[in-house]
């Protein structure tokens, strides 16, 4: 038999399978086959990969796991929980004009999504947070989440191409951060 070589990124293995052809389930084996097979990864591993705990790099599905973009475990439980909060707020509980409870959830890739809306509503539950209200009185969901859930709204309309995009003309804003760094 010959030998695949194998690197990090590249993993062979090798099985024997028993065909049966006709016999059944608990039927005499028609042939015998040998497997080879060739795992191959283009590209380097992410950095964190050989970090991360109980990753084996000889296994396939561990190979191209820490491979997949994005890395969804990385985000911290309580984050999801206060974003969820807020979502469900607007989706089943938000009180509106004509007595209905709740928009619906997706309610926004109804209509576009007017960009200053949503950055207006994060910045002000960010400063709410930073100035000592740790929920949001209408709804009683953190406004970390409120915050985050505009965000994500934000991410959404863009990415289903539902986003008025109503920033204004570009500045220089980065610039001026970049300029105002302290240096060491």
């Amino acid at each position: 038999m010959s030998s695949i070589p194998t690197t990090p990124f590249r993993r062979a293995s090798e099985r024997t399978d028993v065909l049966d052809a006709g016999g059944g389930v608990n039927g005499p084996p028609q042939s015998t086959v040998t497997i080879h097979t060739t795992l191959s990864v283009k590209g380097e591993l992410p950095e964190d990969a050989k970090a991360r705990k109980g990753t084996d790099l000889t296994n396939p599905k561990d190979l191209l796991g820490v491979r997949k973009v994005p890395c969804l475990s990385v985000i911290p439980a309580a984050s999801l929980i206060y974003e969820s909060l807020a979502m469900r707020y607007g989706a089943y509980e938000a009180p509106r004009k004509d007595g209905i409870k709740g928009y619906g959830p997706y309610n926004w890739r109804d209509k576009k999504v007017k960009a200053s809306i949503y950055v207006d509503a994060a910045i002000r539950h960010l400063m709410s947070w930073y100035d000592g209200e740790t929920d949001a009185p209408d709804s009683g969901a953190p406004h970390l989440g409120h915050a985050k859930a505009c965000l994500g709204i934000l991410a959404d309309a863009i990415e289903t191409g539902n986003l008025a995009d109503d920033r204004p003309k570009p500045g220089n804003a980065a610039a001026l951060l970049e300029k105002c760094k302290k240096e060491d």
